[in-house]
């Protein structure tokens, strides 16, 4: 990686962490492992955490001193405040996202993108596939998480875009968050509204390469084994489409397509918590849309027999996913 040194950073690497002590090293290292022409600085926020995370950041710090700067507040903010908190702090031209628990596995990852922004101006982000690794069974899982979803249309459709991948315009974020001022809607996300700025006020470019890991926990907010919270997740989801219809004037019966989908909540809420349980048979519906909504809206039977063949897994699956399949 290329020092900063006294000079301004091209590229802020914003990376914010709560007890995330099992997996920051993971996090700083693909960092550290970048391949740049360029200074880079990582700017990392650690939300008060209550395990080692500080400790091991303070190594990190110690042995890169002209890379690192530590933003922590003193105070717990939660993730999405922390979120803006970090990308504010950031000074270069470009940032790239990564919460401590991601990781990256390109060590070119950083130059490639930031070649192709510097070429290409009407562009305002960038981002690429990642593999997505499942804690609690420590496994890969085979397919790549992560298409081609550089519309606005799409990102509403179906948020294909891993988050730990982004790379995108700092004069951009600060345009956007001074316009929508996205703390004050209580959003569940900070990814989703940012990345529907950036589809209507400049072009998106996505890279078919795999870059990063995506470490599903079982706790992570976009997939809490928490019923309800990954429904509240959701909805808010729905509202930020629904606030960007509105705000930007989209057409296309958007409008109409985001309260039909919101209907679908309860079944999709179903769907990632059984993901987080590592149900095999069901991921690998995924890219199969239409099977796998055939099978969630007119087959619960046929499904319901998919989850009691997973017998090692009946135990630790919430009763609300069991209760909507009616297995006893």
């Amino acid at each position: 990686m290329n020092e900063k040194g006294n000079t301004l950073p091209l590229v802020s690497i914003c990376c914010i962490t709560y007890n995330h002590e099992s997996y920051i090293r993971e996090c700083l290292n693909g960092f550290i492992s970048q391949k740049t022409n360029f200074p880079v600085e990582i700017v990392i926020s650690n939300d008060c955490s209550t395990d080692n995370t500080q400790l091991i950041i303070d190594e990190y710090k110690k042995q890169y001193p002209d890379i690192f700067r530590d933003v922590s507040p003193h105070q717990n903010l939660g993730a999405i405040q922390n979120f803006y908190y970090t990308l504010n702090k950031c000074k270069g031209k470009y940032i790239a996202f990564c919460e401590g628990d991601d990781y990256w596995i390109d060590e070119n990852k950083l130059q490639m993108q930031v070649d192709f922004l510097e070429n290409n101006p009407e562009y305002g982000l960038c981002y690429t596939k990642s593999k997505k690794y499942i804690e609690k069974k420590k496994k890969m899982v085979k397919n790549d998480f992560g298409k081609s979803c550089c519309l606005t249309n799409d990102i509403i459709n179906a948020y294909l875009i891993p988050t730990q991948t982004i790379l995108f315009k700092r004069g951009s974020f600060l345009e956007y968050y001074k316009t929508i001022n996205p703390l004050k809607y209580n959003w569940k996300m900070g990814d989703l509204p940012l990345t529907l700025w950036f589809s209507i006020k400049s072009r998106i470019y996505f890279f078919d390469r795999v870059t990063a890991i995506y470490r599903v926990l079982e706790k992570s907010a976009n997939h809490s084994t928490d019923f309800y919270s990954s429904q509240i997740f959701l909805e808010s989801s729905f509202d930020v489409k629904k606030r960007f219809v509105e705000e930007f004037q989209l057409n296309g019966g958007m409008e109409s397509q985001i309260e039909i989908r919101k209907e679908e909540i309860k079944t999709q809420s179903i769907k990632d918590i059984a993901y987080i349980y590592e149900l095999d048979q069901f991921y690998l519906l995924k890219d199969e849309k239409n099977q796998l909504y055939e099978i969630f809206n007119n087959d619960k039977d046929t499904y319901a027999n998919v989850l009691q063949n997973q017998t090692i897994y009946l135990n630790s699956i919430p009763n609300e996913i069991l209760e909507y399949f009616n297995i006893g």
